[in-house]
C-alpha cells in the first residue's frame, strides 16, 4: 500500500494527474518493498484466517457467540 501511495507516476484512475503525495527519493526503496509486500500478502491472509479459527475454537460463552457473527462454514 505504501508503494502505491507514494509512487511518483501518474495516478491510475486519473492518468492526467500526477500523484500529489509522491516521494521521488523513496523510489529505490519502494521498488524493493512493493514486490516484497505483494509476496507476503497471501501469507498474511492465511495467518489472519487461522487466527480467527483458533480464537473461535478456544472461545467459550459470550465470546464464541460474538465470533459467530463472522460467516464461518
Amino acid at each position: 500500500m505504501l508503494g502505491s501511495a507514494f509512487h511518483s507516476e501518474l495516478l491510475f484512475n486519473h492518468p492526467t494527474i500526477a500523484n500529489p503525495i509522491a516521494i521521488d527519493a523513496a523510489r529505490p526503496l519502494l521498488r524493493v518493498v512493493q514486490p516484497l509486500g505483494a509476496a507476503l500478502l497471501p501469507v498474511v491472509v492465511v495467518c489472519s484466517a487461522a487466527s480467527i479459527l483458533v480464537r473461535f475454537r478456544r472461545a467459550r460463552g459470550l465470546e464464541r457467540q460474538q465470533l459467530k457473527w463472522l460467516p464461518m462454514r
